[in-house]
């Protein structure tokens, strides 16, 4: 999670680099509105890799990332 005012937008990037903005769902991902979630339905073991996170407002921006292995 991630805080901010402004109120921060989400946004994931996907290992392969695809970028999910909120709402969008993509095969099997889909990156919740609001909350940042990020939904993986049936996860294989061809999803492993870095999930890059960002939280962006006007007064810059944060990552996190996380591994799935």
């Amino acid at each position: 999670s991630a805080r901010g005012k402004p109120n921060p937008e989400f946004l994931w990037v996907l290992p392969n680099g695809t970028m999910l903005t909120p709402g969008l769902r993509l095969q099997r991902f889909f990156h919740h509105f609001g909350n940042g979630t990020l939904r993986i339905s049936h996860p294989a073991a061809t999803d492993k890799g870095i999930y890059r996170c960002l939280a962006k407002n006007v007064a810059g921006q944060a990552e996190k990332r996380y591994a799935l292995e």
